[in-house]
C-alpha cells in the first residue's frame, strides 16, 4: 500500500496582505500552493479580484472545503484555484461586498467532498453568502457516494491522505498547521476531481442512468520489443488498432506517419490520465497510439507535440486544462499552449462521458481518469475515449462547415 502523502508546510514573510498570514504548503514536487490565511473581508475580495484576472473565462473552477468551528462558533471557509488558496474566516463575512458574494454563488463552479450543510454554515453568520454551483465529488460519475477523501487522492495524487481530523478551536501553531494542511490538501483533491471532467448533470435527468456492462472487444494482434498492438472491436462496423508503448522513437514514428499526417484542419484526439502513472491516449480516425509517459517521458523531446499547420493535425479533446499542465509538468508544452475542447471553444457544454460514449459508441462507458496500475482494459479504455472525443470534434466541425 503507497505511504500516506504528509505535505510540507512553511510560513512565508514577503508579500503578507494586512492582518493575514500566508503560508506554502507543498504536496507533492509539482503540486504546491501559496495560501493566504485570513478574516479581512478586503483581503478575500483582492485575493477573487486577482483570480478573475488570471482565469479569464466564464468556467471558474474551484475547490471547497467548509472546516470546522472556532471558539466563536464560526467556520472556516478554504478556496482553491491551480496555485492558490485562502482559508477565510466566516466570523468576519459580514463585511463581503455584493459582488464577491454573487460571484461565489453565481459564477464559481465549486467542487467540495462531503458537502452537505456547507451552505447553512455558510449562511450561519451572512444569510446571503453561499455557493451556488456546488457539486460534490461524490456524485461524479461513476458515483462514490461513500467512499473517503484518501480514495480520491489516489486518484489525483497517486497515494492517500489521512481523512481530515484537525481540531479547528485549537489555535496553537502545531494546531494551526495541521488545520491549513488538511484543509488545503481537501480543496484540492476536490479541484482536481472536478477539473478531470467539469461535471455536469445528464442530458435528460428524468431517464434512469443504467452503464452498460458492454466494452470493447480487444484482440492483441501482435507483440514486439519496443510496441503491443491490438484490434479493438467498437461494434460490428467500427474498429480500432491500437499501438501501446513506452518508446519515444514508436510516439515519434506514429505522429509522423501518413496515417496521421492529414490535412491542418483534421484532429487528433488526446486524453492524458491524472495520478501516479500518466498514460497519454492518441487518436487520428481508427488509428489509436497509448504512451505511458511515466517510464518514458524523460525520452521525449519538448517538440514532440508541437503542432505546425499543415503538419500535423490539431489535438482536441474533453476538459483539457488540466491535461495540458500535466503536459507541461513533464517539459512537453504544446506550441500554442492548448488543447482545443469539444466541451468549450465554442462547441456546447454539457455532456458527461456517458452521454458521448452512448452517442459515438451505442453504450455508456466510464471514464477512465487515472490508472495506478495499468491493465490491458484500462489502455483500451483510453484509446476509446481518445477516439470518441475525435470523432466529437470531426461531428461538430462538420456541422459548422455545413451551416
Amino acid at each position: 500500500m503507497a505511504a500516506f502523502l504528509v505535505p510540507t508546510i512553511d510560513v512565508v514573510v514577503d508579500g503578507v496582505p494586512r492582518n493575514s498570514k500566508v503560508y506554502q504548503v507543498s504536496i507533492t514536487p509539482t503540486i504546491s500552493y501559496r495560501v493566504t490565511v485570513t478574516g479581512e473581508p478586503g483581503v478575500f475580495e483582492e485575493w477573487i479580484a486577482q483570480y478573475k484576472v488570471e482565469e479569464c473565462d466564464r468556467f471558474f473552477p474551484v475547490g471547497v472545503a467548509v472546516h470546522g468551528q472556532d471558539r466563536y462558533g464560526y467556520s472556516f471557509l478554504t478556496v482553491c484555484t491551480r496555485q492558490r488558496c485562502i482559508v477565510f474566516q466566516q466570523r468576519f463575512s459580514y463585511g463581503l461586498s455584493r459582488d464577491s458574494m454573487l460571484f461565489l454563488r453565481d459564477v464559481c463552479t465549486c467542487y467540495g467532498w462531503r458537502t452537505d450543510g456547507y451552505n447553512e454554515q455558510l449562511r450561519w453568520r451572512n444569510r446571503r453568502l453561499s455557493l451556488g454551483r456546488l457539486t460534490d465529488i461524490r456524485a461524479i460519475p461513476p458515483p462514490q457516494p461513500n467512499e473517503g477523501l484518501g480514495f480520491f487522492s489516489v486518484m489525483v495524487y497517486g497515494a492517500p491522505v489521512h481523512e481530515p481530523s484537525a481540531d479547528w478551536t485549537d489555535t496553537s501553531p502545531s494546531a494551526r498547521m495541521q488545520q491549513i494542511s488538511e484543509t488545503v490538501m481537501e480543496a484540492s483533491i476536490c479541484l482536481m476531481m472536478g477539473e478531470t471532467c467539469r461535471y455536469a448533470p445528464p442530458l435528460n435527468e428524468s431517464l434512469p442512468r443504467v452503464l452498460s456492462s458492454t466494452f470493447p472487444q480487444i484482440n492483441r494482434t501482435e507483440d514486439m520489443q519496443d510496441k503491443t498492438m491490438y484490434q479493438v472491436s467498437i461494434d460490428g462496423n467500427q474498429s480500432l488498432h491500437v499501438t501501446y508503448t513506452n518508446r519515444a522513437s514508436v510516439l515519434n514514428e506514429w505522429l509522423r506517419s501518413p496515417a496521421t499526417m492529414r490535412i491542418h484542419d483534421d484532429f487528433i484526439g488526446i486524453y492524458v490520465t491524472i495520478g501516479s502513472s500518466k498514460l497519454m491516449a492518441l487518436a487520428a480516425r481508427d488509428d489509436c497510439l497509448v504512451y505511458n509517459l511515466s517510464k518514458g517521458a524523460d525520452r521525449l523531446s519538448p517538440e514532440i507535440l508541437a503542432i505546425e499547420e499543415g503538419s500535423i493535425s490539431k489535438l482536441v479533446g474533453w476538459h483539457t486544462d488540466h491535461q495540458r499542465r500535466i503536459l507541461e509538468e513533464l517539459k512537453l508544452p504544446l506550441s500554442d499552449g492548448r488543447i482545443l475542447d469539444v466541451e468549450d471553444d465554442g462547441f456546447p457544454v454539457t455532456h458527461t462521458y456517458e452521454d458521448l460514449s452512448m452517442l459515438y459508441l451505442g453504450y455508456e462507458m466510464n471514464l477512465v481518469r487515472s490508472c495506478s496500475s495499468p491493465n490491458e482494459k484500462d489502455i483500451m479504455a483510453l484509446a476509446v475515449q481518445a477516439f470518441v472525443f475525435l470523432k466529437r470534434a470531426m461531428d461538430l466541425h462538420a456541422s459548422v462547415g455545413d451551416n
